[in-house]
């Protein structure tokens, strides 16, 4: 089982949609929640994957990697409970739109 954490825009939802197509488990990190919730919601119904939102803002939150390693630690620890074991696939950070 593979986790990928993502720095989600609106043009990088193709992206997600198609790791999920894969199997892959997301981590989706931007600034609006509310999106992030929405395409959320979409790739666990469409593709039977998990996934985890995180808001947060680069430009305003200094601890932003220390904020996203916490955080996804739980996220990590849930799926290596449910599925056995799990392996970190990496942090991609699109560019800002």
């Amino acid at each position: 089982m593979f986790i990928c954490v993502l720095y989600v825009i609106t043009t990088g939802k193709g992206f997600c949609l198609d790791l999920a197509k894969k199997g892959m488990n997301l981590v989706l990190v931007s600034r609006t929640k509310v999106k992030l919730q929405d395409v959320a919601k979409e790739i666990e119904e469409k593709y039977k994957v998990n996934t985890m939102v995180i808001d947060i803002d680069f430009t305003k939150d200094k601890n932003a990697r220390e904020r996203i390693e916490t955080e996804t630690k739980v996220f990590f620890h849930n799926l290596k409970t449910l599925e056995g074991t799990a392996r970190y696939a990496g942090l991609l950070l699109a560019p800002a739109e």
